[in-house]
């Protein structure tokens, strides 16, 4: 089982790298982000949601895409 799962992990390496690399903001967004907490920043559901969709507007325009992480575990499921 133990050398089954390495050998998995090897084969979807470059998988997983792409899926960090496009899901993980570069620190050049943190400060962008920080600036949108603090002209949101409330706790009520209509701040919520401005706050979420300026946040993927902004990911949008980085090339960010949360769905890409997913893409490794999907495929690493079925084998196990």
């Amino acid at each position: 089982i133990i050398v089954f799962t390495i050998l998995v992990r090897l084969i979807l390496f470059p998988l997983n790298g792409i899926s960090i690399k496009s899901t993980t903001p570069p620190p050049q967004l943190q400060t962008e982000i920080d600036k949108l907490l603090a002209k949101y920043p409330g706790n009520d559901a209509e701040s919520r949601q401005l706050l979420t969709a300026a946040t993927q507007k902004l990911y949008k325009e980085a090339g960010i895409t949360a769905y890409l992480g997913c893409c490794p575990m999907h495929l690493q499921l079925p084998c196990m």
